[in-house]
């Protein structure tokens, strides 16, 4: 009995020899430019109009899930639809014209989806 608690004992002290090495000081590198970006630096209309398009794809596949939830009569919660629609349209006008015009098309099919979603919501 005396040789395995030696053995648990043995043991123990290779675990805190190898948490002490784990509590070891952690190198930082000083010698690599540390740069924040600049909140005030121009962004890149193309971006912006991309960020947009995502947006709206995304606000698009929750209106398909909510349909097809809707349709299977299960309960469905949009609580948050109305801020993500808010965002969407404030990152639209944000847009410079020509970009905000190609995305008129896209805004108009959201828009057929909202309706149709709303007619699903409709008693029958």
């Amino acid at each position: 009995m005396n040789g395995g608690n030696q053995a648990a004992g043995g043991r123990m002290e290779t675990i805190r020899q190898s948490n002490a090495r784990l509590m070891a000081p952690v190198m930082q590198f000083t010698d690599a430019p540390q740069s924040t970006p600049d909140p005030f630096a121009p962004v890149d209309p193309s971006m912006e109009a991309t960020g947009a398009e995502a947006l709206a794809e995304g606000i698009s596949a929750t209106l398909r899930i909510a349909r097809a939830l809707i349709e299977g009569h299960r309960q469905v919660d949009l609580a948050g639809l109305e801020a993500m629609v808010g965002l969407l349209c404030a990152r639209t006008l944000d847009l410079p014209a020509e970009q905000g015009r190609a995305l008129r098309p896209r805004l108009m099919l959201l828009l057929a989806e909202i309706d149709g979603l709303t007619g699903a919501l409709a008693p029958p």
